[in-house]
């Protein structure tokens, strides 16, 4: 599972031009700028949305909170007012499952890359 949820992480840092020198087991490394934009919200929404996907693609029903989706969200909260971030957590949401659907071939590449070398600089990412 970690390793699809870094996949994740790293597709749609690619995919949005987020800047990131590697990714491994333990993350993603990449320097948040202030103030933040939609594409490090969904950045940080693709771990838990690649798992997801690979969990539900092997029938696992865990439906567990995860630290990622409440920060985006509670970043979201500093811009808007609750009812408003709350849809656009979902619009967020929905954008980053579409990438990682139409690049979910590249997310087991780099998955599979991951479990084999543990580490991968953004060129290597780039390059599966």
């Amino acid at each position: 599972m970690v390793a699809y949820h870094e996949a994740g992480h790293a597709l749609v840092g690619l995919i949005l031009k987020v800047p990131f020198p590697s990714v491994d087991l333990t993350g993603l490394t990449f320097d948040f700028p202030y103030p933040l934009d939609e594409r490090y919200i969904m950045c940080t929404l693709a771990g838990h949305l690649s798992e997801h996907s690979l969990r539900a693609s092997l029938d696992d029903d865990y439906d567990g909170i995860y630290p990622e989706v409440l920060e985006a969200y509670h970043q979201l909260r500093k811009w808007f007012d609750e009812e408003t971030a709350a849809e656009q957590l979902e619009l967020y949401m929905q954008r980053t499952v579409e990438i990682l659907e139409t690049h979910w071939s590249r997310v087991e590449r780099i998955a599979k890359a991951l479990l084999r070398t543990g580490w991968l600089s953004r060129y290597e990412v780039m390059r599966l």
